[in-house]
């Protein structure tokens, strides 16, 4: 994902001037910023974005696989062709 230079300096910008709290929710394919405001409840100021991520990769994200995990997940299928070919 790529935020527009604006966006990234005002995060950088928050980030310095107070606590500061980013959250990148993949499930949901949104990132949530939020300021603490004093009181400890996180008002102080938010900043959401949402993103897109390919279904496949964000599966893979989402189940912690890897290139690998997704081909042994196949094992069965793969055996049985295999033993079709001899």
């Amino acid at each position: 994902m790529v935020l527009p230079e604006e966006e990234v300096e005002e995060l950088i910008a928050r980030a310095e001037a107070r606590a500061f709290s980013l959250t990148v929710d993949l499930e949901k394919q949104v990132i949530v910023a939020s300021e603490e405001d004093g009181s400890g409840n996180g008002n102080g100021g938010s900043f959401e974005e949402s993103f897109d991520v390919p279904a496949y990769h964000r599966e893979m994200l989402l189940n912690g696989w890897d290139e690998i995990a997704v081909t042994l997940a196949h094992e069965e299928k793969i055996a049985a062709f295999e033993d079709l070919r001899g």
